[in-house]
C-alpha cells in the first residue's frame, strides 16, 4: 500500500483512511 501516512505511520485522518479503504474495495 502506498497510502499517505501521518507522523505515527497511520492514515492522516479518518477521511483518508475511509477513502483508501474504499479504493482498496473497488480495486478488488
Amino acid at each position: 500500500d502506498s497510502l499517505p501516512l501521518g507522523p505515527e505511520g497511520q492514515p492522516n485522518n479518518r477521511l483518508t483512511q475511509l477513502i483508501c479503504q474504499t479504493q482498496r474495495n473497488l480495486a478488488e
